[in-house]
């Protein structure tokens, strides 16, 4: 179940994936990001994923009909998790305006990354 940091920059969406991704947590993310995208076009998000172990493949379906339509109102995206997703993280470079993955324990690096002007680091 996901839950969302409270702790972070005004104009960041932060998100603790948690251990288990369902689609319902991936509906009430993406209802979260379509009401952000509707106030203020662009949106930047940081993504926790370091804890995630198991993710329901109606999940998978339900972000792969929904995202593409969010895609390109994400001005940054900051993945913090391991190896596997820096690897995933660089495919999207050509999607997004700015994106980029850091390791677990590099959380205050990612949410100050993500908050930040782009163009700035």
């Amino acid at each position: 179940m996901y839950r969302r940091l409270s702790d972070t920059p005004s104009n960041v969406l932060a998100y603790d994936l948690g251990a288990e991704l369902t689609a319902e947590d991936v509906a009430g993310i993406h209802a979260e990001l379509s009401s952000a995208v509707e106030a203020q076009d662009r949106v930047r998000v940081l993504v926790m994923a370091d804890r995630l172990q198991d993710v329901e493949p109606a999940a998978v379906w339900r972000e792969l009909r929904m995202t593409p339509d969010l895609l390109g109102h994400v001005e940054r995206l900051a993945v913090v998790g391991d190896e596997p997703w820096h690897a995933w993280v660089a495919t999207l470079s050509d999607t997004l305006g700015e994106a980029e993955s850091f390791e677990p324990d590099a959380l205050a690096t990612a949410l100050e990354w993500v908050g930040e002007e782009p163009g700035t680091s």
